[in-house]
């Protein structure tokens, strides 16, 4: 087996443990001399023998203590860390992982819920094909789940990452704000206000989590008692029983009705500009309390129904200036509407180009993206060209987040938990 390079994070098997077990008995040993001395001076009797024993056993039993515990545990990670670094390295040579008869090293490894992250450095000249071979074998012999191996922007450095077993299994619902789901990593968040994230698009057939993943995120935007929020729900999904709540400025459900909170919307965002302009502020933060507006998220339950020309009783001209009116307004909220605090949070069964429009700027302005159980097609309009082999679950509730801060290009696996409604209707204001 190919050795590790020693580091802190790569210890043989016994050097910490031995270390704490050797450092307890020295310490016991000084304190039975120190209690046995005393004892001698003030005892007529010989008890030398009790002290040492006693000591013995309140120094070993400290281990008992959470302090103690707490350097047990780190010890067994340390052994789990050195073990997994170890097969790692093996592995990789058996598999390919390295060029020029060079084997890689491990210069990070952590060991995550289901699996580990390890970052290694590779000799220069591994190829695609070399990637692919070892995300195959490596799974096969860690008898692993899954195996992904990432090249970083440097040519030496990789990141490889193995689940043995899918830590997304059913999630609660977190009052954490911002938060989509939980992620391998921790969980799916997305604050336009305070990362890259500019509106949001949620994809995926019926039935898949959609309408989770959206209640649940706007239960925790509420975290913001500035925030306010619109929905439209053509489809009849629900959305209705929001109407009259106190965070709620208005809930369409109709065509006519969509289209007009849509023009209601975009005249607010100029009246923001405006606002800002007169105030000579750069943000929604730098204008007076008194003037001061809070962010608003519109929420659209899909799209295509939205956007459908065949409604019955409705000629074909005026669907068609309905249609080209709903889209050049949301087109224009997407492009504009981020530096006065206006989101959008849109739901749709399939992206495709009738949707989000054939120049592809609005897909383009929308930078994070929730998909559940999408095709090939799908994935690639939602996630981009580079993902349309991406492996997607299938199951109710999981799908993959793009625009995580640390990683806003990657499409990360992420479970949504199922939400009671109660929870948004309380949030948002909605009297009972």
């Amino acid at each position: 087996m190919t050795p590790v390079a020693h580091r802190p994070e790569a210890h043989e098997v016994w050097t910490y443990r031995f270390s704490i077990l050797i450092g307890t008995g020295v310490i016991s040993l000084l304190v039975g001399a120190a209690t046995s001395s005393l004892v001698r001076v003030v005892a007529p009797w010989d008890l030398s023998f009790w002290p040492f024993l006693l000591s013995a056993f309140a120094s070993f039993g400290s281990l008992a203590t959470p302090r103690g515990a707490t350097l047990w545990h780190e010890a067994e990670r340390r052994d789990e860390v050195a073990s997994l670094a170890r097969c790692l390295v093996a592995h990789g040579w058996d598999c390919g992982l390295r060029a020029e008869d060079r084997s890689l090293v491990v210069l990070n490894l952590t060991i995550s819920t289901g699996g580990f992250c390890a970052v290694v450095k590779v000799p220069r000249g591994l190829t695609t094909d070399h990637v692919k071979k070892a995300e195959t074998s490596l799974a096969a012999s860690f008898e692993a789940l899954s195996c992904r191996v990432t090249p970083s922007n440097r040519a030496d450095l990789c990141e490889v990452r193995v689940l043995f077993s899918d830590p997304l299994g059913a999630v609660e619902w977190r009052d954490t704000p911002g938060r989509i789901g939980e992620t391998h990593d921790g969980p799916a968040i997305w604050l336009p206000e305070h990362g890259n994230a500019v509106h949001l698009l949620v994809a995926g057939p019926t039935g898949c989590g959609k309408t989770s993943a959206t209640l649940g995120l706007v239960a925790t935007l509420c975290n913001d008692k500035s925030a306010r929020f619109a929905f439209v729900d053509t489809k009849r999904t629900g959305f209705s029983q929001f109407r009259g709540g106190s965070r709620v400025d208005a809930v369409a459900t109709d065509h006519v009705e969509a289209l007009a909170l849509l023009e209601t919307i975009h005249s607010e965002m100029l009246r923001r500009f405006q606002l800002l302009e007169t105030r000579r502020a750069a943000s929604r933060h730098d204008l007076p309390p008194d003037v001061r507006f809070g962010p608003l998220y519109l929420v659209v339950d899909e799209v295509a129904s939205l956007l459908a020309e065949d409604l019955p009783g409705e000629d074909a001209k005026s669907a068609k200036e309905r249609v080209r009116s709903s889209r050049a307004i949301l087109a224009n909220i997407a492009r504009l509407s981020r530096q006065v605090s206006i989101f959008l949070v849109l739901s749709m069964q399939r992206p495709d180009v009738s949707l989000l429009g054939s120049s592809g700027e609005m897909r383009d302005n929308i930078t994070s993206r929730l998909g559940f159980s999408l095709s090939s097609s799908g994935r690639e309009m939602l996630f981009g060209p580079e993902w349309r082999s991406l492996e997607m679950s299938g199951r109710p509730g999981h799908g993959h987040f793009q625009g995580q801060a640390i990683d806003p290009l990657t499409p990360v696996p992420v479970a949504v938990p199922v939400l009671e409604l109660w929870r948004v209707r309380q949030a948002l204001g909605v009297r009972e």
